[in-house]
């Protein structure tokens, strides 16, 4: 997590199954986080990652699209 990196989006194919799971399993590894997921008939949509003072919005591409 970086300066240039802040604010950015990160889009998912399959965030609300098999990409989600990894990813959570390891952004809750780290210290002083903050994990915000939108979630929509059980299933995440969006996951907003803080870490200090910078942010990343993940995002399940295969939902938003459809």
């Amino acid at each position: 997590m970086n300066k240039e990196y802040d604010k950015h989006y990160i889009y998912a194919h399959n965030l609300s199954n098999f990409d989600g799971v990894f990813l959570l399993k390891h952004l809750t590894s780290f210290e002083n986080t903050y994990l915000k997921p939108l979630i929509k008939d059980g299933n995440i949509i969006n996951l907003l990652f803080k870490y200090y003072k910078y942010s990343l919005k993940f995002r399940d591409s295969l939902l938003l699209f459809t």
